[in-house]
């Protein structure tokens, strides 16, 4: 009984945690949109943590930044702040991550 939980804690501290944002509708590069409603074996990933409340700190802090970016290009604009806006944080074992 005690190797079975050694076991199932093991595996626990295995998962990690990815940022990830949604994938860009490119079909109009002049009006960018994401696509949240893709699966999530199509988004991207910002970056990954070790605990998922280290991942909604950088979720936070990118939306912040986001919020803030000024760019001379407004698409670029529009896009880190969609992307942001989208973005969201997933266990590294989420079976959606592995759907076609």
């Amino acid at each position: 009984m005690a190797a079975m939980k050694v076991v199932h804690a093991a595996a626990l501290m295995v998962v990690g945690w990815y940022l990830m944002t949604p994938p860009l509708d490119s079909s109009s590069p002049a009006t960018p949109t994401i696509m949240p409603g893709a699966p999530l074996s199509k988004w991207g990933i910002l970056d990954t943590y070790d605990t998922a409340a280290d991942c909604r700190k950088a979720l936070i802090r990118n939306q912040l930044e986001a919020a803030a970016t000024r760019s001379d290009s407004k698409v670029l604009e529009i896009v880190v702040t969609l992307e942001a806006q989208g973005a969201k944080c997933v266990a590294s074992d989420d079976p959606r991550l592995k759907e076609k």
